[in-house]
Formats: structure tokens, C-alpha cells, sequence
């Protein structure tokens, strides 16, 4: 469904929300007042020009990159090498200074991947860039590895995640919602071009979440506000 990887970037692109989302996938409990969250997400780097999703320092020390995706991508764990890299030369003011003497120091990075198509997928899954490798009989020792976590966050899926994220939990129902009404109004009028469906099924979605008591909380009415405002 188109937009929603910008809604995604909308809703998680600052501090609080980045923090809340990092501390429901760890079970930590960083508060917003002790930590220092800068956001570093990167335009058109990864291999197919589209745009890093959502990328942020915790603390100066944790490099976090996290991907949302609707399709399922094995190769996610190569396509997260570049984006770090260019992170990595981002703190560097002297272009030269991995050339030089002195260890250059770097955060540790994490990459995760937030799954919610509609493929069958486990709640969580690890994908390794080792899995690419060609001819790997006889090497015992993996001399390059990258390790990506999946996380399914669609509706109904990982409900303990969900129920530290606010935010996320109502971006998940958003966007089940949506779906089901994309799905009926094709069947119902398979004559609209896709856009036109598109607009007719965010818009009911918004008023289901509107009149569902549950979901009318001030991070979804948020959640639905940038719907709201990105579909004029």
C-alpha cells in the first residue's frame, strides 16, 4: 500500500518516538531525560535509491538502523553495508582519519527490519549475511557478518512489543484497517484506479480509528493526523 513508509518515517523521525520503539524491541527502559537521542536517518542510500527509513544514535555509543518493509527481503542484511558506512564517515569531519595511525572509534550498530505485508512471517526472524556466502565448505571461521533482526509488527503480532509502543501499535492498526478497506473497494468498484482506492481506504480507516474507542488515544489521533494531512 503506497504512503506508508513515509507514514512510517513521519511517525518515528524524532527522539521520544525513536525511543520508545528502541526500548519495546529491547525490554529496556531508557528514559527520554537521561538519553540522548540524535536522529542521523539518511536520503536515497540504500541500492535501489529509495530512502533509509529511520536511523539514530543512542547515547553517542548505539548506531540504530531500522528498515520498515512489506515485501519479505532476504538480502536486507547486504543492503544495510552501505547506509552504515556512510554513518560511519558521517562522524568524521577528517575524510582521511580512517587512513591514519590512530584507531577510529565507532558506535556499535544494530540493523533491524519491520515486517508488516501479507506473506506469512514468524513474530521475529534473523537474517545473516553469511547465509549469501557462495562455497563456504571447509572455512570454519566467518571473517564478515552482518546481522539483521525481523520483527513482525502487523496487527495481532507481537502483542508484547506492541503494547510498550504505543505509536506502533497504532500504525499496525492503521494500516490493517486500510488494507481491508483497499481489499473491499477493489472488489467493489474494480473500475477506480488504484490511487482512488488508495484515498478511499485510508480515509475510512481513519474514521474506524476515529470511532474506536481503544484506538482514539493521543498517539494514534497523532498517527491518524499525518494520515489525514498527507492525503489532502
Amino acid at each position: 500500500m503506497p504512503y506508508k513508509d513515509s507514514l512510517f518515517r513521519s511517525i518515528f523521525g524524532n527522539g521520544k518516538a525513536a525511543l520508545t520503539l528502541y526500548n519495546a524491541l529491547h525490554g529496556t527502559d531508557y528514559r527520554e531525560q537521561d538519553t540522548d537521542i540524535v536522529i542521523n536517518t539518511l536520503d536515497g542510500v540504500l541500492l535501489n535509491m529509495q530512502k533509509n527509513d529511520l536511523s539514530f544514535l543512542v547515547n553517542g555509543r548505539l548506531v540504530v538502523l531500522v528498515e520498515h518493509q512489506s515485501t519479505i527481503n532476504k538480502n536486507m542484511p547486504f543492503r544495510f553495508l552501505y547506509p552504515v558506512q556512510r554513518l560511519f564517515e558521517g562522524r568524521f569531519p577528517d575524510k582521511k582519519a580512517p587512513y591514519r595511525k590512530p584507531l577510529v572509534k565507532l558506535p556499535r550498530p544494530q540493523f533491524i527490519v519491520l515486517y508488516n505485508g501479507t506473506e506469512d512471517y514468524p513474530d521475529q526472524k534473523t537474517l545473516r549475511l553469511s547465509d549469501a556466502f557462495e562455497n563456504v565448505e571447509g572455512f570454519e571461521e566467518t571473517l564478515l557478518e552482518l546481522v539483521v533482526t525481523v520483527y513482525n509488527i502487523n496487527e495481532g503480532r507481537n502483542a508484547g512489543i506492541s503494547s510498550q509502543c504505543e505509536e506502533l501499535r497504532c500504525y499496525a492498526y492503521f494500516v490493517d484497517r486500510a488494507r481491508y478497506h483497499e481489499a473491499a473497494e477493489r472488489k467493489k468498484n474494480p473500475m477506480l484506479d488504484k490511487k482512488a482506492i488508495t484515498n478511499i481506504a485510508m480515509m475510512k480507516a481513519i474514521a474506524n480509528a476515529v470511532g474506536d474507542r481503544i484506538a482514539r488515544t493521543k498517539a494514534c489521533l497523532w498517527t491518524f493526523g499525518i494520515t489525514y494531512h498527507r492525503r489532502r
